[in-house]
């Protein structure tokens, strides 16, 4: 249990971003709308201590961060917590080859902007795919 609540049977999600707006939505989305709890972070090194230092049901990051490059993040984090379900949000476009080059390495990629209703079953199914069968 973390010092500031119990775990949310829906899941606890973070979000690496440095874009305050995006924040905002995810929030929304997640929180109100959808019943998860939500960690947000505006780098990526204060994203990695997260990571190190509290569970996670879900990350969700940029690819472009202050402090640290996505793929390097990705890679830290794969060290350390290998079936942590992650996410890559970003801006580029389906056909942009950054976002090619992630599909193909199997990172799930959500492309911003994205409808509520989208967002909400990608997350949710992400985090099903990380946790036991019959959780």
């Amino acid at each position: 249990m973390r010092a500031d609540g119990p775990r949310t049977d829906r899941g606890r999600i973070l979000l690496i971003d440095d874009d305050r707006v995006y924040g905002i939505w995810v929030s929304h989305a997640l929180q109100k709308r959808g019943g998860f709890e939500l960690k947000h972070v505006l780098d990526a090194r204060a994203g990695l201590r997260s990571v190190e230092t509290e569970p996670w049901d879900l990350l969700i990051t940029d690819i472009e961060l202050p402090g640290m490059a996505g793929p390097d993040l990705l890679d830290r984090v794969r060290i350390l917590i290998p079936s942590l379900p992650v996410a890559v949000a970003t801006a580029h476009g389906p056909g942009d080859p950054i976002v090619v080059a992630m599909r193909r390495a199997g990172v799930e990629v959500l492309i911003k902007p994205m409808p509520v209703d989208d967002f909400l079953a990608r997350v949710v199914a992400l985090i099903a795919s990380g946790r036991p069968a019959g959780t």
